[in-house]
């Protein structure tokens, strides 16, 4: 039988997260590092760390993305009567 030890790298190293993560989470193999909500990314320090989301901005796109289907509906139906 073959047994694989656990290197828990969160506790192991301090910064494996960057400073702005919520949190480390152990896991086999590796870890995972928890970006706060509002954030993006991976979370790691040699990653892409926790990038702040715009939410003004998704926001308006998605309202965006809605009204141009809905338009787009409307002119079909339009076509098609």
């Amino acid at each position: 039988m073959l047994l694989i030890a656990d290197i828990n790298e969160c506790l192991l190293s301090g910064d494996v997260c960057v400073d702005t993560a919520l949190r480390c989470e152990d896991d086999i193999p590796g870890y995972n590092c928890i970006c706060r909500t509002g954030a993006q990314g991976d979370g790691k320090v040699n990653g892409t760390g926790c990038t702040d989301v715009n939410e003004c901005t998704y926001v308006f796109v998605s309202v965006l993305m809605v009204l141009n289907k809905v338009a787009s509906s409307v002119v079909l139906k339009i076509l098609f009567i």
